[in-house]
């Protein structure tokens, strides 16, 4: 990782996005010499893995419609 200061970070910030979309750069970010951000990639594979069980799950109704509860205070 790559530890630059928050003034530096703010100055240049368009490249230090640039470089991590497209090179995998990982910086730290500084504030008065102490880490208080990350600048990271975005992993997107881990974001949309379902589990193997959530795949077998089918909802054969609209989990927004109201119940007849709901309706009988309408």
């Amino acid at each position: 990782m790559i530890s630059i200061s928050l003034n530096e970070a703010k100055t240049h910030f368009s490249s230090l996005v640039s470089s991590v979309e497209h090179k995998g750069d990982k910086y730290i970010i500084l504030k008065h010499g102490v880490p208080v951000a990350e600048i990271i990639p975005v992993s997107f594979q881990s974001r949309i893995a379902l589990h193997k069980e959530i795949k077998n799950i089918e909802i054969k109704y609209d989990p927004a419609e109201p119940t007849e509860k709901e309706w009988a205070h309408v």
